[in-house]
């Protein structure tokens, strides 16, 4: 038998596999790209499904400390806000979290810029502590289009950069009060109450949770 026609057989011999049709429902989106929306790269990018004032809106941020909020109608950005101009220490935001109740509040898991929020080993001077933790922006919900308040907090529990920030308010909520969980670097679990309709702000903690088996990272 000749080598060329066993070769042939054998090719011939392997099952074609049938074309799949499309899944049903599955639609074929339009891309647009920008060639450079960040001056440094980005940590985070969040939409709004719980407020529906703000179901427009795509919330990014980056390490350079720029907080961008686009339209997604109009496909730009509506407001930005600079992190170090309003902190004393260049800070960015490693996480992003809506508040799941109407309130309009925006919170912020900051790290500071000399820090590596993804590496385990100590960086800096501070062994990778942030002094300012958490931020909050406070929106109108009766204004979407107006610029935020911005709202830093002193409080400072974790000795470690935080890494994840998640609200657990309820979304039926009526009161005054959000509610926020962190998880970060040194690996503990706080929870947050935050109070932004007085008119100064109500923030506190307590810890949930000291030492897990790693980083908290989601």
């Amino acid at each position: 038998v000749e080598p060329a026609k066993v070769a042939s057989e054998r090719v011939s011999s392997v099952p074609v596999a049938p074309k799949r049709s499309k899944p049903p429902g599955l639609a074929i989106l339009s891309v647009r790209q920008r060639p450079r929306a960040f001056p440094r790269k980005p940590r985070c990018l969040i939409f709004n499904s719980s407020q529906s004032a703000f179901s427009d809106l795509m919330t990014t941020s980056s390490l350079d400390g720029s907080i961008q909020l686009w339209s997604k109608s109009d496909q730009k950005i509506q407001t930005s806000l600079y992190l170090p101009s309003h902190l004393s220490k260049p800070y960015f935001a490693e996480d992003l979290c809506w508040d799941r109740a109407p309130s309009g509040i925006l919170a912020l898991g900051l790290c500071e810029s000399a820090t590596a929020p993804i590496s385990d080993d100590p960086p800096g001077d501070n062994g990778g502590r942030s002094d300012c933790q958490l931020a909050f922006l406070h929106f109108d919900p009766r204004n979407t289009s107006s610029p935020p308040k911005f709202i830093p907090s002193t409080l400072a529990p974790h000795d470690r950069s935080v890494t994840v920030i998640e609200s657990w308010t309820s979304s039926k909520s009526n009161g005054s009060s959000s509610n926020f969980l962190t998880g970060g670097l040194d690996e503990s679990i706080y929870s947050w109450k935050v109070n932004l309709s007085a008119g100064t702000p109500d923030i506190s903690f307590c810890q949930l949770h000291r030492r897990h088996s790693s980083s908290i990272q989601a």
